[in-house]
């Protein structure tokens, strides 16, 4: 399984986004099933013509996904044509000890237990972000950013939706903003931790144990195979610490307007636009989040909420009930699921038909007005020979159910495609993963699809 994405440099110099489309077979640039899309063209035709304030659309999907190179593609083609009405959903990653887009960025003074989809555990349901972060610590503060570092649109927020909380009271939260926003960091302390290597341990078991990947074990211990020995120290992760002891005066109160509980969620409106907020639970014993959505509330447009866990699967998905009803709240006119590479690996094409079939039809018990969209994954090195079946069983999933669906697989040329997306400096050299380019090229190619098929609607 895939644990975790750590984006790597390669070798090979990056073909440029013109030369690579020159490169694909044009005939899979288009979104097959169109017609199923159409209630989607019509509410971005009266976002348009000032008819609607709000088009929602949400990416569902793993490793490919979290990262987010792929989502800013697809937001940033959308809001420039239809306008910006905020960053969308995101979730506390660097909280939770995993990686993060770039563009947003979480930080607290305490530390939180953290789960993702994934993991065999019955102590949290997850909910709409695929991952949960929980504590019972009081004075705990919650940092959320949106870092505009990479020039990623300017996503300053005056509306917040908040999912999670405890038995879904999160009414008694507190927003603060403060004079120094580095506050929790300036009281950071490093802490190594290390695991000690016993007879039968493996670099992927050590991972998994401590939620980090192999590349990542290998690059903090200066490892380049496999090969490791009983009563080897490994660094498995350098964590940081900070003084939980804040005090409520450091911080400034920020004046909400409107609280309004949703159906899954509660939603707060500020009086003024924020790029960062505090966020304390003082009341609550247990604080537990499963993500927010940052908007601004008076700007029409387009909201693009992206889901990714790593390692994630559909039925990693389907065992929470949590993560259907809380997307409910998004009240998305398109869904974009992106799933199918970790069964590649290490799943039977049967099984994986079961789940996706309770995927959609999940899907389409909570969401009844969304149009689907189903994406297949490219080829990979670690199980090439597999690829095709789990792509032809999305597809023939679509098909069955009048799903719109997307064919990457075909479209980068099938099997051997991930040997040729490498030599063009696409893919990394893990056999799985693509590049910054690679993701960013995926999302071009999706969102200039949708919007050509949108223009001749």
């Amino acid at each position: 399984m895939i644990c975790s994405l750590f984006l790597m440099s390669t070798k090979a110099q990056t073909i440029d986004y013109d030369s690579f489309i020159s490169t694909l077979d044009s005939q899979y640039l288009l979104i097959q099933n169109d017609s199923a899309l159409f209630p989607f063209y019509q509410k971005l035709k009266d976002l348009a013509e000032g008819k609607t304030e709000r088009v929602n659309i949400l990416q569902i999907g793993d490793s490919h996904t979290q990262a987010g190179w792929t989502a800013l593609e697809l937001r940033s083609g959308f809001q420039n044509q239809f306008g910006n009405a905020g960053r969308g959903l995101i979730f506390p990653y660097q909280v939770a000890g995993s990686n993060s887009p770039n563009d947003i960025y979480s930080k607290s003074n305490v530390k939180w237990e953290s789960y993702r989809n994934i993991h065999a555990q019955d102590t949290w349901e997850v909910g709409l972000g695929g991952f949960v972060i929980a504590t019972n610590e009081n004075g705990a503060f919650l940092k959320l950013a949106v870092n505009d570092k990479n020039n990623m649109g300017g996503y300053a927020f005056n509306r917040i939706t908040l999912f999670g909380g405890f038995d879904n009271n999160v009414g008694d939260v507190q927003f603060y903003s403060a004079k120094n926003r580095d506050i929790i960091e300036e009281n950071v302390k490093e802490e190594s931790v290390y695991h000690t290597v016993k007879s039968g341990d493996n670099l992927g078991a050590i991972a998994n144990k401590y939620g980090t990947s192999v590349s990542a074990l290998q690059q903090l211990n200066g490892i380049k195979g496999s090969t490791i020995y009983p009563n080897q120290k490994l660094l498995v992760k350098k964590t940081k610490t900070t003084d939980s002891q804040l005090s409520v005066s450091s911080f400034i109160p920020i004046f909400t307007t409107s609280i309004v509980q949703n159906q899954h969620s509660w939603t707060y409106d500020f009086d003024q636009k924020q790029e960062f907020v505090f966020l304390q639970q003082a009341n609550s014993t247990t604080k537990k989040w499963d993500g927010f959505v940052l908007e601004e509330k008076d700007k029409p447009g387009v909201l693009f909420h992206s889901v990714g866990v790593n390692g994630a699967r559909f039925q990693d998905y389907n065992k929470n009930a949590l993560f259907f009803n809380q997307a409910q709240d998004l009240q998305a006119d398109l869904v974009i699921i992106s799933l199918g590479t970790n069964e590649t690996i290490d799943g039977e094409v049967e099984y994986f038909k079961q789940h996706v079939a309770l995927f959609c039809e999940n899907l389409k018990n909570t969401m009844p007005n969304a149009c689907i969209l189903l994406t297949t994954p490219t080829d990979n090195t670690r199980a090439s020979l597999k690829v095709e079946a789990f792509a032809t069983a999305l597809i023939e999933a679509a098909e069955a159910n009048n799903l719109a669906y997307f064919d990457y697989y075909h479209l980068y040329g099938g099997l051997g495609a991930f040997k040729t997306l490498h030599s063009q400096g696409l893919a990394q050299g893990d056999k799985v993963h693509l590049t910054v380019n690679g993701y960013r090229y995926q999302g071009k190619l999706l969102f200039q699809s949708l919007l050509n098929h949108y223009q001749a609607y």
